[in-house]
């Protein structure tokens, strides 16, 4: 049976080719067949039914296609699987590029990638063929192609996205060379896309359990909290100009009334937050444990450098090298959890609304500047002595 790899939800500026995975410009009545009218014309009657509300089908989104496979092509078990999985790596790839507090098209979530794989039936009577879960197996459901519809998710806009494609790169050839360890990067980043979907559906304790768990697998830790903090913390590396100096209210109470002395905000900050997770995962929703940072400040901070955490960590193994952006996005993000409530607006004399987080990163890129090109003329000093 014919089957169409789908991303409905979303569209990009150009055509990429990944090597393993093409993603193609879905346009109707245009793209991606063109002159091959009944190749369209077939295309156009799958993507109608994707609707972005009744009677209204999509008219733009990203069609999938697989290494030397036909668009159309009927995939085995395997193939779908890697198509998942690469796909995984896409959404993480498209997460690592969104902005948070903007007031342009810039912030988009998992939801807004996420893949179907369409089977379906052009003659006689077309229809589609969708495989549905139950706990005591699967069900094979059957549509008529003029009764089935699928409704755009209210939380996910049909925007252009960026696909970060260094990183996605990176994790490509990681997922070829690197399989001892792969398997913390594969679950980790499927943890955390799942926590980044903005489905309401979805409770912040939720969320919570599954960003913490992405932290747990990407440094291969143990449930401990102490291990959590040695075994991520090399994974974190801001230049020494980045980092909180005052650490004298940086410090947490252990059950055994032992005081820990944090070494870095980052740390201070992990510690809050696997916490946090111990109550959620226990089924506490109120748990005596007060935190730091709410689970809403959590999740941002979470979002923000995850995919900073996972670019360091290809780096120190040879997959990725850090670009500028990355390095200043690594050096700013303590001064991010020193502030205290970045998600409160402040408005100016003239009405204008601001955020903190943008204040606070448009500061520290000029001191990071500032910082750089001393240091520069500090090196070619010294070359000029020698």
């Amino acid at each position: 049976m014919p089957m169409l790899i789908i991303m409905p939800w979303c569209r990009i500026k150009c055509d990429i080719d990944l090597g393993e995975i093409k993603l193609l410009r879905y346009q109707r009545q245009g793209m991606p067949f063109g002159a091959d009218k009944e190749k369209q014309e077939t295309c156009d009657k799958v993507m109608s039914n994707y609707c972005i509300s009744k009677d209204k089908p999509i008219s733009a989104a990203v069609i999938v296609q697989l290494k030397d496979k036909e668009i159309f092509a009927d995939l085995t078990d395997d193939e779908r699987s890697d198509v998942f999985s690469l796909c995984s790596l896409i959404t993480f790839s498209t997460l690592s590029m969104r902005q948070y507090f903007s007031f342009g098209d810039t912030y988009w979530n998992s939801s807004n990638s996420n893949v179907v794989i369409q089977s379906f039936k052009e003659s006689p009577e077309p229809y589609f063929a969708i495989n549905t879960r139950r706990r005591d197996g699967y069900r094979m459901n059957v549509f008529d192609t003029s009764e089935y519809m699928t409704y755009r998710p209210h939380y996910a806009d049909n925007g252009v996205i960026n696909v970060d494609i260094p990183l996605v790169d990176a994790l490509f050839k990681a997922r070829q060379s690197n399989k001892e360890g792969w398997l913390c990067y594969e679950e980790g980043i499927d943890n955390f896309n799942r926590a980044n979907t903005d489905n309401t559906d979805i409770m912040l304790h939720h969320e919570i359990i599954m960003i913490a768990s992405a932290f747990q697998r990407i440094c291969d830790s143990s449930y401990k909290e102490d291990d959590l903090v040695d075994k991520l913390s090399p994974l974190f590396n801001p230049d020494i100009g980045g980092r909180i100096n005052d650490l004298s209210g940086y410090s947490l109470t252990t059950k055994s009334g032992n005081t820990i002395h944090c070494k870095s905000a980052f740390e201070f900050w992990i510690r809050d937050l696997y916490r946090v997770r111990n109550g959620c995962a226990h089924g506490k929703r109120n748990d005596a444990y007060q935190p730091i940072w709410s689970m809403q400040e959590h999740l941002l901070f979470v979002s923000y450098v995850y995919p900073l955490i996972v670019k360091y960590k290809l780096s120190i193994e040879g997959y990725y090298m850090l670009s500028e952006k990355d390095v200043m996005d690594i050096n700013v993000f303590e001064t991010l959890l020193d502030y205290d409530n970045v998600f409160e607006s402040i408005t100016e004399k003239n009405e204008n609304v601001k955020y903190p987080w943008n204040e606070i990163r448009s500061k520290f890129r000029l001191k990071w500047i500032i910082i750089q090109a001393v240091r520069q003329q500090g090196e070619q000093n010294t070359s000029n002595s020698l």
